[in-house]
């Protein structure tokens, strides 16, 4: 077993022919014939095409389902482990919902206009709500969309307090969000092109979940320093 992530990284690479991130949430996963240990991931194939799924760790697809656009990471809702969404990014403009145990795309759902995801997000503590790291782009600023669980329609909005906002958490509270401001503007018109170096500002926010107000706000002593992924 490699003993570094970069490493590891790479084997799981060459097994799926991929050139994706892989988010793992083994506890999410429901029982297969597959007896190792199990990846719920997006991956991309060698021919640029896009995938969301459930993966062994030798590489076997267990169940995937080819997607439009390159998906990054994905969560599972606490109250429903088995519902679990995809979020897609650079930019992204659409969530994919996977029911896992009954191995079926269940939806996709656009994002609104004016905004694209940053391929993050996650669920209230009793999966009531999903939260969704997003970039009104036109205006310049980071937003948390706040949509119902059920159906992912958009029920709100939130400020990030910061540009680029990547991922994000809720705290073990369970009444605070806390949100990576990557610092980085971006347009979906260059999505790869920075639009201020200069004057980017990384931030690790503090959001109250029931007003959306900022509770705390935390910038690097170097401001070209990114914050993009945070573990609670």
């Amino acid at each position: 077993m490699p003993n570094n992530r970069r490493e590891f990284t790479k084997d799981c690479l060459r097994m799926f022919g991929a050139t994706a991130a892989f988010s793992m949430a083994s506890a999410c996963v429901p029982r297969f014939a597959y007896k190792g240990p199990k990846i719920l991931s997006a991956r991309s194939d060698t021919d640029g095409r896009h995938y969301v799924g459930v993966y062994g760790i030798d590489g076997q697809v267990l169940f995937d389902i080819q997607v439009p656009e390159r998906a990054h990471a994905m969560a599972c809702n606490p109250a429903n482990p088995a519902q679990c969404v995809f979020f897609a990014r650079r930019p992204g403009y659409q969530l994919h919902v996977l029911d896992i145990a009954a191995r079926d795309h269940l939806r996709s759902v656009e994002a609104t206009t004016g905004r694209h995801f940053y391929g993050h997000g996650c669920f209230s503590a009793d999966g009531s709500w999903l939260y969704t790291t997003e970039n009104d782009y036109e205006n310049g600023r980071g937003v948390i969309g706040v949509r119902d669980a059920s159906t992912l329609q958009l029920i709100a909005e939130y400020s990030s307090y910061g540009i680029g906002p990547h991922e994000i958490h809720l705290m073990p509270g369970q009444k605070t969000l806390v949100v990576a401001n990557g610092g980085l503007l971006t347009h979906p018109s260059e999505p790869r092109k920075p639009l201020n170096v200069s004057t980017m500002q990384p931030s690790l926010a503090y959001i109250d979940t029931d007003t959306g107000k900022l509770k705390g706000s935390y910038r690097l002593p170097y401001s070209q320093l990114g914050i993009r992924h945070i573990d609670v």
